[in-house]
């Protein structure tokens, strides 16, 4: 069967899950790009490395549009100085604390080697720790997971498209799965099919709902190529359903 542009972009847009995977990867990356710039990664460097301490002073601060949560305070950034080695150090460091007035006298915490890397005791150099940013990683992840199981199907459905041969398969098992909490009980339906005299088995699993869906004796569409690679029809897209049991299929 002779598939278009068309024809394969319809198979991936029209899975269910390869869209989702798009959305979840598109929301994270748009997530990632507005909170990246609001998150701490120069924490590492206290995490990595020698930290000492210093006597410093605020200088000045003020209030952002940043809150901890909805019921918490604002997140104020605070400026201050530190002398070192007759060398005055400049930075800033951001906290929920209302203790922010200039003049007082602040404890910080600096990269021994780099004294530039450096913070006030207890607070953060960005509005937002680094372990906030795990959400928004899970999200584009997530999302890519999805992009990468869909598509291998959709791949898989193209590659059988593209070299397909019909064939009966008949169900010789059905095997329960074990019940996960109170979702819908799972089977593994084993089927055999021939090709070129050679007996092949596909296995699937299914849902309950879908297997009562299913006849004992299927039509199965395998690649000829590579008869392994097979999908019982009742299984592809709606479209190449209608195309593989139509004329000249099975051939």
């Amino acid at each position: 069967m002779l598939l278009t542009l068309g024809d394969k972009l319809r198979i991936y847009f029209g899975n269910t899950n390869f869209l989702l995977g798009l959305l979840f990867c598109a929301v994270g990356l748009v997530l990632m790009t507005n909170f990246l710039p609001t998150v701490d990664f120069e924490s590492a460097w206290f995490i990595t490395q020698p930290i000492a301490q210093a006597s410093g002073t605020i200088v000045s601060a003020s209030s952002t549009d940043y809150t901890e949560s909805e019921d918490e305070d604002r997140i104020w950034e605070i400026d201050y100085t530190f002398n070192l080695a007759g060398h005055l150090y400049k930075n800033h460091s951001y906290s929920s604390s209302q203790n922010v007035r200039p003049g007082t006298v602040v404890q910080i915490e600096y990269v021994s080697a780099q004294p530039n890397h450096s913070r006030i005791l207890s607070t953060s150099n960005a509005p937002y720790m680094l372990w906030t940013l795990l959400p928004v990683l899970g999200c584009a992840i997530s999302g890519l997971a999805w992009v990468y199981k869909s598509g291998s199907y959709c791949r898989q459905v193209i590659a059988i498209a593209e070299d397909a041969f019909v064939a009966p398969a008949v169900r010789t098992q059905i095997k329960t799965k074990a019940l996960v909490h109170d979702e819908e009980q799972e089977y593994k339906a084993h089927y055999v099919y021939s090709f070129n005299n050679i007996e092949y088995h596909h296995i699937l699993d299914v849902s309950e709902t879908k297997l009562k869906q299913l006849h004992q004796e299927e039509n199965i569409a395998l690649q000829r190529s590579f008869p392994p690679n097979a999908m019982l029809v009742a299984n592809l897209p709606r479209s190449l359903q209608n195309r593989l049991t139509s004329p000249p299929y099975p051939a």
